[in-house]
């Protein structure tokens, strides 16, 4: 009796109705959660790999330079001659990288640019003249040179402190031309430019987790928002006073 009992209430509907209700719950909050621990969209994960690899590879690909010139047979004033141009093409083509930056916004034109600044450092690697060594070298620092600003942008209109965000970039930069130098005696001169690129594809991939700047207007109209809510409650408070 006890037996047919017991088989009776778990065949019963409501029984097999609850334990449906109850594990349909479950599945969805195991689901709200594994999309909570997953979603790294404007994660501060996303920010460490963004400033981090991104100073790291602009570090891997400069501070050796003169170096890996001078490596290649080339004088020091020569070497010299490839720095300064890169310097001077950066200038030049800041304002129409900034202007592409406010047509197209900073996450777009910031991946375009790093997608051009990898495929840039994979030909330096092969490059042996002084005209294409310049070129393409310069190529690559006005890319990354340009997106510096954006790099900036994303940290000023994160929901994380500058600081916390910006430090990464110090310990991408230090990291960086340590790895070149030991890069450059351990393994190969060209190894650097082989890092340098899987740097960039993670910095990629940091800018694309990142979540969207905002604009100055949307802080504006946000800041406007909380002094008009903070001078009403301030009314609340005086005429509960009175």
């Amino acid at each position: 009796m006890i037996n047919n009992t017991s088989q009776l209430s778990t065949n019963s509907p409501e029984f097999s109705g609850d334990a449906l209700a109850y594990g349909m719950d479950g599945a969805i909050g195991l689901k709200r959660h594994s999309h909570r621990t997953l979603n790294l969209k404007g994660s501060y994960f996303s920010y460490f790999l963004t400033f981090n690899f991104y100073y790291m590879a602009m570090s891997l690909f400069s501070a050796l330079i003169s170096v890996y010139l001078i490596g290649l047979g080339y004088a020091a004033s020569q070497a010299s001659l490839v720095v300064s141009v890169s310097f001077l093409a950066s200038v030049a083509a800041q304002p129409w990288i900034g202007s592409l930056a406010d047509q197209y916004g900073s996450k777009v034109v910031s991946v375009w640019l790093f997608i051009g600044a990898s495929l840039g450092g994979v030909i330096f690697l092969f490059c042996r003249s002084l005209m294409m060594l310049m070129l393409f070298y310069s190529l690559v620092m006005v890319l990354l040179n340009g997106a510096n600003p954006m790099i900036e942008k994303m940290a000023t209109g994160s929901p994380y402190s500058y600081g916390k965000i910006r430090i990464w970039g110090t310990i991408g930069a230090a990291l960086g031309t340590q790895m070149a130098g030991y890069l450059y005696d351990a393994v190969s001169p060209s190894s650097i430019f082989v890092v340098f690129v899987f740097s960039m594809l993670l910095c990629i991939w940091g800018v694309c987790l990142v979540a969207n700047p905002k604009s100055n207007s949307q802080r504006d109209s946000k800041k406007s928002q909380r002094a008009k809510s903070s001078a009403a409650s301030g009314r609340k408070e005086k005429k509960g006073t009175l």
